[in-house]
Order: structure tokens, then sequence, then C-alpha cells
């Protein structure tokens, strides 16, 4: 019996999806455009950001705007890298930084009735330059903030866009 209960809940717990608050399924399409000096963030933020919505399940992801009922663009408007300040007690905060990226999100929706939304957010992560390493830490930097800023535009889109599309 306890080989069969287990079974059991293996078999369902492989197919788990995280719930679908809202009932949404809207298709949508994404746009980045990075005009910050951040080589290759646009590229990460768009990954990150498709299996952030994917793992959701509340978008399914177009590739045109044709085929789309949102049509999200976003552009990364500024990359910042802020030293750390010296202490004589840590001299390893002398050596970190604060990278912060800014983006501006817009999204516009086409049914039930067309309107546009848009929303500026902001991420940062720290890394510390370390010798030979210090490309090591600044990827992982991007990582940090390309995970933060899919969440907040995963939010913004299930809690800010289907608030305004019920009203």
């Amino acid at each position: 019996k306890i080989t069969i209960f287990v079974f059991f809940i293996l078999s369902f717990s492989c197919s788990y999806r995280p719930s679908n608050p809202k009932g949404l399924s809207d298709k949508i399409y994404i746009t980045v455009v990075n005009e910050s000096f951040a080589p290759r963030f646009g590229i990460l933020l768009k990954r990150k950001l498709k299996e952030e919505l994917i793992m959701t399940g509340n978008f399914q992801l177009v590739n045109s705007s044709s085929q789309s009922d949102l049509d999200l663009y976003l552009t990364v408007k500024d990359y910042s890298k802020k030293q750390g300040t010296a202490f004589n007690e840590d001299p390893l905060i002398a050596k970190s930084f604060s990278n912060q990226m800014l983006i501006d999100a817009k999204v516009s929706a086409k049914k039930p009735k067309h309107y546009s939304y848009s929303k500026s957010l902001t991420a940062s992560s720290p890394s510390i330059k370390l010798g030979e390493n210090v490309k090591a830490s600044n990827d992982k930097a991007f990582l940090e903030i390309t995970e933060n800023l899919s969440r907040q535009i995963r939010f913004f889109l299930i809690n800010d866009i289907s608030i305004s599309k019920n009203e």
C-alpha cells in the first residue's frame, strides 16, 4: 500500500505547475531594447523573463505582435556602477561595486479595449573586484538583476495589467 501511495504522489508531483489565480492566458509578445552600456543585458533579461512567464502559466509567448493580446516593450535605460565606500576596518568593501539597472516597461493591450500602461523599474546587485574574477562577478550581478527585474515585470503584468483590464 505504501508503494502505491508513493507512486501516486510522485506521478502527480512531476506535473506540478504554479497556479493561475486570475485565470489569465493572454498571448504576449516581448520586445527588449538595450540603450545602456551593459553588453548582453537585454538578451539576458528577455531570456529570464520568458522563463519566468512560462513558469507562471499565465501567459503564452508568441513570435509576433500580430498574434498577441499584449505587447510588452522593455527599454533598458541606464546601467550604473558605483564604487563601494572604503573603510579601514573592511578593505573588501573598498573593492565592491553596486551595479544598478533602470528599465522602462510599457504594455499595450489590444483586447477587450486598447490601452497602455507603463512603469519604470530598477534593480541592483553588488559585485566585488577581486583579481581575475571581475567578469565572473559582473556576470553574477547581471544574472541577479535579471532575476529581480523579471519578477517585478511578472508582478506588474499579473497585478497591474489584469486589474486594468477588469476595470
